[in-house]
């Protein structure tokens, strides 16, 4: 038999709308230390009674957590006393012995203590199996983002709808599934876009979670624009097809004011030839010597709204300052502006430019300024490459002998 966990649905959201989750309320400026909160909760219910009673030494807690013990502040062994004095203060966990402690260096590393769920078992909540993390633990990318991976994992777990046993989705009329955006993503759990997609489709390849969405555009819209639906999420098993099926059908149902559409890769070559004329049109007259300040504007909003790849250099320089200078975008970097927009195919070419300039640390945080970062986007060319990596590379020691 599988052995699982049962974790409460607050880790990552309350019902009560006026309260935070269980993982803002014990590190809202850190989310770093997410995966961490529900690695111990896991940990406390694995090794759990039937009566919710736990004996357990921070030493085992901390290596079944997958972590290091690491002594020190800011370091591993503090930062998990940290978490269980809080976890302790929500009344979710209640510590024997240590309930009068306020003081991390009051937690012991090698003694036993004795500890009890109080979080409620029976409503409201998701079931991790062992299989489930082992799976994802074991995955071959980064120890550390295998460990945001299941966080991910959980938090669409947390947020799926569950039919009551037995019943079917025809019975029900309701799918099991979630569909928060991208942008709640980012809200709850901290990973970008483009983070999250890398995930997503991690979980999907593992056989753990299937998605899907739907193209359409406005029938008011004479431009015919196109948008997608946010991604629909449900659980891998038998019927999983069905599920996401019936969920795509329920929200065409529910919005008539759209026209979906199949896109085929025909339609997008079609598109994008379409969408350069007009480009050129808007070019043309931005860049004549009496062009008017409307036709500037236009001619950037146009770049920042077509999904198109360009190949005029100019065109491209300019398309790119446009993006890192707009205030809508303040702070982030080119392929998740991209991303953002909807134009994947540039956001994955310029997240590929960032990742071989090494120009992001393990957390997806640049490692230059972006003033700098700027510059480097919009110059780069590929058969200098060695050049421009050479070049980042000092300017990543220069910043760093600063501090």
């Amino acid at each position: 038999m599988d052995i699982y966990s049962i974790l409460p649905n607050e880790l990552f959201f309350n019902i009560d709308k006026n309260k935070t989750s269980i993982l803002k309320n014990i590190d809202k400026n850190n989310n770093s230390n997410y995966d961490k909160i529900l690695l111990i909760l896991n940990f406390l219910y694995i090794n759990s009674n039937r009566i919710g009673v736990i004996y357990f030494e921070l030493e085992l807690l901390i290596y079944s957590c997958y972590y290091a013990p690491i002594f020190g502040a800011d370091k591993s062994i503090s930062t998990i006393k940290s978490i269980l004095l809080k976890l302790q203060e929500l009344k979710i966990i209640e510590i024997i012995d240590i309930a009068s402690l306020k003081k991390i260096t009051d937690i012991k590393y090698h003694k036993t203590y004795q500890c009890n769920l109080l979080y409620n078992t029976k409503n409201n909540y998701f079931e991790l199996y062992d299989t489930e993390k082992n799976k994802i633990i074991n995955n071959k990318t980064k120890s550390a983002e295998n460990k945001k991976i299941l966080l991910l994992c959980c938090y669409l777990k947390s947020h799926m709808y569950t039919r009551p046993k037995n019943a079917s989705v025809s019975e029900i009329g309701r799918s099991e599934i979630c569909h928060p955006s991208y942008d709640k993503i980012k809200e709850d759990l901290g990973f970008n876009r483009s983070t999250t997609k890398k995930y997503i489709d991690i979980l999907s390849d593992l056989n753990l979670i299937k998605y899907t969405s739907l193209d359409y555009y406005f029938k008011s819209d004479p431009q015919k624009k196109i948008g997608s639906s946010n991604n629909f999420y449900t659980l891998y098993k038998q019927g999983w097809e069905n599920e996401l099926e019936n969920a795509c059908a329920y929200y065409k149902q529910t919005n008539k004011d759209k026209k979906f559409i199949k896109i085929t890769d025909e339609q997008k070559i079609y598109n994008h030839r379409v969408e350069n004329g007009r480009l050129g049109r808007r070019k043309y007259l931005a860049s004549k010597p009496d062009a008017k300040e409307k036709d500037k504007i236009e001619y950037e909003k146009l770049l920042t709204s077509l999904s198109i790849t360009l190949s005029n250099e100019d065109t491209i320089k300019f398309e790119i300052k446009s993006l890192l200078e707009d205030n809508k975008y303040s702070g982030m970097m080119l392929s998740d502006i991209y991303d953002y927009i909807d134009k994947n195919q540039l956001g994955q070419k310029y997240r590929d430019i960032e990742t071989k300039l090494e120009i992001l640390d393990d957390k997806d945080n640049l490692l230059i300024d972006m003033k700098y970062y700027k510059w480097l986007m919009m110059n780069y060319k590929s058969e200098e490459h060695d050049y421009y990596f050479n070049a980042v590379q000092k300017r990543i020691r220069d910043n760093s002998d600063m501090f």
